[in-house]
Parts: structure tokens; C-alpha cells; sequence
């Protein structure tokens, strides 16, 4: 297992025991904003060498919004270091009446999208000392 507690995790060698102990974390530099229903969109600068020249040739910003929905705005507001995959997972079985292997699925699914992005970390869960 490859990890440090600024970069998080490699979560493809992992058992599942291990995914549901890691708290996802949101990047620093990433802004977002919440609506009146608790809606979130994220405001993401498209990174790298290609998305910088097209900025300056088409110029335009190199940002782009995510705008979640429902779930993933719950799931969002929980990736802030202080719970765990399986709390979060847990929140969404009861929530929205998921079992537990559909609502795991579809939040290591979401997680890894947020992980592609570069949106958030896994950090391992510390124990009580």
C-alpha cells in the first residue's frame, strides 16, 4: 500500500476492509458552493500543460463546474477528513434506504470519479492514541 498523509492513498491494491477505513479528503485549492437545498456545485481549474495553451489561445478561463446532485452533494460534504468510506456509505443506507453493497458500490464508483478529477484524497483513518 503506497500512501502519505498529504497525497492519500493507491486504492487499487486494497481489500475492502482497508477502502471503507480511508477518509476521503477535498483538495485545498478546490472551491465549491452549496445551494439553499443543499445542492453543491465545484468549481474545478482545469489542470495540465494542454488545458493552460488552450487558455490562452481560445481565451477563455480554464475552469469548469461540477454541479452534483443530491447524493453526491451528501457524499461531497462528508469527504472532509472526518468520516471514514464505511460512515459515509452507512449515511447513504440510511438516508436513502440503499443496501449496503448498492450504496458501497456506488460510493467507491463516485469516489473514484472524485479522485480522477483530482478533487479529493484517501487518507488512511489514524487510530486513537
Amino acid at each position: 500500500m503506497k500512501g502519505d498523509g498529504r497525497r492519500g492513498v493507491e486504492v487499487r491494491s486494497l481489500k475492502r476492509s482497508e477502502l471503507l477505513r480511508l477518509k476521503p479528503v477535498r483538495e485545498e485549492h478546490i472551491c465549491w458552493e452549496e445551494d439553499d437545498e443543499g445542492v453543491v456545485r465545484i468549481k474545478s481549474e482545469r489542470v495540465g500543460l494542454l488545458a493552460r495553451i488552450m487558455g490562452l489561445l481560445l481565451r477563455v478561463t480554464p475552469r469548469k463546474y461540477i454541479q452534483l446532485d443530491e447524493i453526491g452533494s451528501v457524499v461531497w460534504k462528508m469527504c472532509n477528513g472526518e468520516h471514514t468510506v464505511a460512515q459515509i456509505s452507512q449515511e447513504l443506507m440510511n438516508r436513502y434506504k440503499l443496501e449496503r453493497r448498492e450504496a458501497e458500490a456506488s460510493l467507491l464508483t463516485f469516489i473514484q470519479q472524485l479522485m480522477k478529477r483530482r478533487l479529493i484524497t484517501l487518507q488512511f483513518d489514524e487510530p486513537q492514541k
